[in-house]
């Protein structure tokens, strides 16, 4: 039996414009702080979609360093840029930090051992 809320909701998602960019031709969108401590020779794969509630830019990227020590260098960058943390998992690898609703990010690391994953993802509220 299908379920039509499930293809409802994935195909609203289809449907939403987004744009794609990856590797050295990666454009960081401006709501993507020019500072933010990537990880030094990292392939940025960036992806952009309008909502309707503002423009969410997804930055994914595989990392060889300790994923411990790149949420730490991501958090103390939150904290030293006076965003608040209102929540956290370290050993989950999440965190939300948030100056205000129009600036925001989330971080998303995955260690799964030979292949490490983070998404960082930035919110524009009303773009």
């Amino acid at each position: 039996m299908q379920k039509p809320a499930l293809h409802l909701l994935v195909g609203l998602f289809l449907l939403a414009p987004f744009t794609v960019c990856a590797g050295s031709n990666a454009t960081l969108p401006s709501v993507v702080p020019a500072d933010f401590p990537f990880p030094e020779g990292a392939s940025l794969n960036v992806t952009t979609q309008q909502l309707a509630s503002g423009k969410q830019t997804v930055v994914s990227f595989s990392f060889t360093q300790d994923a411990g020590a790149l949420y730490g260098r991501i958090r103390r960058y939150a904290v030293e840029k006076g965003y608040d943390i209102p929540v956290e998992s370290k050993t989950g690898g999440q965190l939300t930090a948030r100056k205000s609703p129009a600036d925001s990010f989330v971080l998303n690391i995955q260690d799964m051992g030979v292949v490490k994953v983070a998404t960082v993802s930035f919110f524009e509220a009303g773009k």
